[in-house]
This record gives structure tokens, C-alpha cells and sequence, in this order.
């Protein structure tokens, strides 16, 4: 679960795919931007952050990630089609991924500790090693 923007935003860009952000500022709402579908018709879904489908392919649509203010946490929005698709499914994951990596930075920081070591599994898993004094 992903419960901080930071993070979120942290984690988008370590995928690195260019996202869009609303802002309470420029839209009114956290959850301000319109999401767009394969056809160029603009969805009903609001979200916070959304990958543009320009960026994940014509057959696309957008995805994004939404506020959901009852939970308090981030939950991504994928259409149902997209749901199939290997690349938008990899995306999805590796956000999630990333998102809790730099929860553990933040974590091990808060509580003064030091990174030793980082490394990744031949299955993709993020391996961290810390240390205190």
C-alpha cells in the first residue's frame, strides 16, 4: 500500500515515464485529473497521478494512481483491458515496488540507521542491508 504522494512521486520516476500530477492548487482536488481511453474519450475516473497512454502504447489507456481519502492510501486504476496487458501489469508493479523501497529508505532514516548494502535478486527482489551504530 502506497500512503504518502512523496513516495509515489519518488516512485514514478525512478520507472521512468513521464506522469502528470494534480495538484489541489491547479485543479481544486487531489484527485483532479481525467483519465483517457484508447479511443481519446475522456474517462469518468479521477485520479492523482496518471501515465499518459502515449506513454505505454497506442492500444492504452491511461493509468493512474487515486486517492482514496477513506483508506488512506493510493490505489493504481488500470482498465480492465489494460489489466492484460504484460507491459501496463510490469509498470503497475514496478511503481509499487519502488513506492516500497523508499518507504524502507524513509523508515531506516527516521530511525538513524545506515544502508550497508543494496542488491537485486535474479528474480527482481530489492535486497537491503542496514546497520545501526
Amino acid at each position: 500500500e502506497i500512503a504518502d504522494a512523496d513516495l509515489l512521486r519518488l516512485a514514478l520516476q525512478d520507472v521512468g515515464l513521464p506522469f502528470e500530477e494534480a495538484t489541489v492548487e491547479a485543479c481544486g482536488d487531489r484527485n483532479g485529473l481525467s483519465l483517457v481511453g484508447y479511443l481519446g474519450d475522456t474517462r469518468p475516473q479521477k485520479v492523482q497521478f496518471a501515465i499518459r497512454r502515449r506513454n505505454l502504447g497506442r492500444l492504452s489507456n491511461d493509468i493512474g494512481w487515486v486517492w482514496e481519502a477513506g483508506a488512506q492510501v493510493y490505489a493504481a486504476y488500470i482498465s480492465a483491458y489494460d489489466s492484460s496487458l504484460p507491459n501496463v501489469k510490469q509498470i503497475v508493479e514496478q511503481v509499487a515496488q519502488r513506492a516500497a523501497y523508499h518507504q524502507v529508505i524513509k523508515t531506516v532514516t527516521e530511525y538513524g540507521m545506515l544502508v550497508e548494502s543494496e542488491s537485486i535478486t535474479p528474480s527482481g527482489e530489492i535486497q537491503i542491508v542496514v546497520r545501526t551504530f
